[in-house]
This record gives C-alpha cells, sequence and structure tokens, in this order.
C-alpha cells in the first residue's frame, strides 16, 4: 500500500469524479465544476422553495378545521371563526383530540396541535361568551358533528 508521500501531485490533483454519494452536486452550477457552497444563488433558490413548501404546509394545517367529516376552510368560509387547541392546558387538548375522532391528530406531537383548528359549528351555544361565538370559554370542547358541511 503506497504511503501518502507515494501520491504524486497529478493523482491528488485529478478533476476526476468519485463515485461517493455525499459528493453528489447539490446543483447545476456544481456540475459545471462551482463549488455548492459558493453558488449562492441556488442556495438562496433551494432555501426559498424549501421555505415556501413550509409555509404552504402550515397554511393548510391553520386553516382547515380537523373534525373528523368537516371540509370547512378558511377560504371558502370566511366568517367562520377556527380556534386553536389548547396546547398550554394538556388534559382539555386530550379532550379535543378524542371528541374531534380524527385518528391523524394522535400521531403528531402534542405541540403541533397548536397549528390545528377546529371550527365554531362543532361547539354547543354555551361554549362562548356571546352569541357572537367569536371568544371561547376556557372549559369548552368541541362535541358536534356539523350538519352544514359542504
Amino acid at each position: 500500500m503506497p504511503s501518502s508521500g507515494d501520491i504524486d501531485k497529478k493523482t491528488y490533483n485529478s478533476s476526476e469524479k468519485i463515485d461517493d454519494p455525499l459528493q453528489e452536486p447539490l446543483c447545476t452550477c456544481a456540475e459545471s465544476g462551482t463549488s455548492t457552497t459558493k453558488c449562492a444563488s441556488c442556495f438562496k433558490e433551494m432555501y426559498k422553495n424549501l421555505l415556501k413548501e413550509h409555509q404552504e404546509r402550515k397554511s393548510i394545517r391553520r386553516h382547515k378545521c380537523c373534525f373528523i367529516g368537516c371540509t370547512k376552510t378558511k377560504a371558502k368560509y370566511p366568517d367562520t371563526h377556527f380556534f386553536s387547541f389548547p396546547v398550554s392546558r394538556p388534559d382539555l387538548c386530550k379532550e379535543w383530540v378524542k371528541n374531534c375522532a380524527n385518528g391523524l391528530l394522535t400521531c403528531i406531537p402534542e405541540k403541533a396541535l397548536n397549528y390545528r383548528v377546529v371550527c365554531e359549528e362543532h361547539f354547543t351555544d354555551d361554549s362562548f361568551f356571546s352569541t357572537m361565538r367569536t371568544k371561547l370559554k376556557k372549559t369548552a370542547i368541541p362535541t358536534l358533528v356539523s350538519q352544514t358541511n359542504e
């Protein structure tokens, strides 16, 4: 086996591609010889796309009622009020998850429930402070299956 002193400069400086999956280029600039870390425009574009995808996923979660069978969204029902899960009150939050009957809610971390909402249709009238249905009482739990789905 040759020692590091036996490797000539020509071999060491060879520009041949190495079959190493970690060395695969992340952008077309890297394929043309530009280092990916030096390719600021590609990095910026990649970051912008990832951020956009994340915001779209987050927005969808925040704007669609997650009560089983309900299809209400803030876009289609702008006058409907939506309420976030009470993650700061774990016992109450568990009741919300149970009553929503949406199995997907049991698979996500409790803190992530803060990005999920339930529309006003699933709360009884006495769950609200007023008939405007804009603010829930601290003990409110969704219980009603909506009669007016799309």
